[in-house]
């Protein structure tokens, strides 16, 4: 199951990641029907394997028999690891969407703010590109953590973030604008509409009671985490 899922993100998906990054890139904005139809894909794209698992439980079983104590606890460290890729990639792409739904497409579109689009688009910068890159990310790393609970020994995950390194460059420019979306916070806080809209906007439930500030930062967090989780997965792998 593994090298089918490898394989089916390949060439393809990239290209496909890619046009939408540069449809979003053009209008300015992800439309709400593609991060729907992201969304849903994320949501069926586990099903149907259940079937498969229930079938190879009794060779998982097998083998582990097999294992040495140091072998289990080395694979077993390694499974927690691609679980909590897995659970911090939700929590992360659940941001990403309030960050973008919540906040960045209504203040771009109300006008009675009397904030410019470019100063709207300063301020998030390039958040409708990340949330494609982390629905596909999020997408792939769940169709990997269903092959690891079947075939736990020889299903790997570091060959999706090879593929997904040129999508992720995207961070170059949202890290880089970072600190002008700041001073934009800063300019407009004295604004009481502005202000106004924020404080009403952070009591949505999606916001769970963090403010603009916490959401702006994580994509600048992100990346280092990735890297821990990745350099403890390399730690716990054995050779081959």
């Amino acid at each position: 199951m593994g090298n089918q899922q490898s394989g089916s993100v390949g060439a393809k998906s990239m290209q496909k990641l890619r046009s939408n990054v540069k449809k979003a890139r053009s209008k300015k904005k992800l439309s709400k029907k593609a991060i729907v139809d992201e969304v849903q894909r994320n949501e069926d794209g586990v099903e149907g394997e259940e079937e498969e698992e229930e079938e190879e439980e009794e060779e998982v079983e097998e083998l582990d028999w097999k294992l040495s104590e140091e072998e289990r606890s080395m694979h077993n460290h390694r499974a927690r690891i691609v679980q909590e890729m897995e659970s911090s990639e939700q929590v992360y792409v659940s941001s990403l969407l309030c960050l973008y739904e919540v906040f960045a497409q209504p203040m771009g579109e109300t006008e009675a703010l009397g904030i410019p689009k470019a100063t709207v688009r300063k301020l998030f910068c390039n958040i409708d590109q990340l949330v494609v890159v982390h629905l596909r990310l999020l997408h792939d790393i769940r169709k990997r953590l269903h092959a690891w609970q079947t075939k736990p020994f020889t299903t790997c995950v570091g060959d999706i973030f090879v593929r997904c390194s040129p999508a992720l460059k995207s961070y170059t420019e949202y890290v880089n604008g970072y600190n002008d979306a700041l001073m934009v916070v800063q300019q407009y806080e004295k604004n009481a509409l502005f202000r106004s809209f924020i404080t009403k906007t952070q009591e949505n439930p999606r916001c769970r009671g963090l403010d603009l500030l916490s959401f702006l930062i994580m994509p600048v967090q992100r990346l280092p985490r990735y890297v821990m989780l990745l350099m403890d997965l390399l730690k716990h792998t054995p050779e081959v």
